[in-house]
């Protein structure tokens, strides 16, 4: 015979979890028990309706589970080169302090110039340490 499995302690992530989607399912509750329409039901917990929808939708099709917030598949993974990224870190280390908003402009016109330069589509190591041989930082 099969023993249930123990309760999750509610201060360990699954536990979050669980709660968080107890949380969702209260929501849930009284349109699939009551029968009141889920525009009434978002409202007065305060949730947008389109949340409401989804939550709705993500219980019906995998139940109680379907209401625990998803990991993303990309949790963890850097996507940005190495390469780029030391060129960014090194540019934010410069004095005096430049914005993230002019890191990113001046990081990526010179990588779309060398791009265009040498009729590449993909970013490359190559090209980025084309680009940080290349770049200017203090310059405009």
């Amino acid at each position: 015979m099969e023993q249930p499995a123990a309760p999750m302690a509610l201060d360990t992530e699954g536990g979050q979890q669980r709660r968080k989607a107890m949380a969702r399912f209260a929501v849930l509750r009284p349109v699939l028990d009551d029968e009141v329409p889920l525009t009434f039901a978002a409202r007065a917990a305060g949730v947008p309706l389109r949340t409401a929808q989804r939550w709705l939708a993500r219980y019906r099709m995998h139940g109680l589970s379907g209401l625990e917030r998803l990991t993303r598949s990309d949790a963890g993974v850097r996507q940005t080169p190495a390469d780029l990224v030391g060129l960014i870190e090194g540019m934010a280390l410069k004095r005096p302090r430049v914005s993230a908003a002019t890191i990113h402009r001046r990081v990526f016109i010179q990588i779309e110039r060398i791009l265009k330069i040498n009729g590449l589509s993909v970013i490359t190591d190559d090209v980025v340490e084309a680009a940080r041989s290349t770049l200017v930082i203090g310059a405009i």
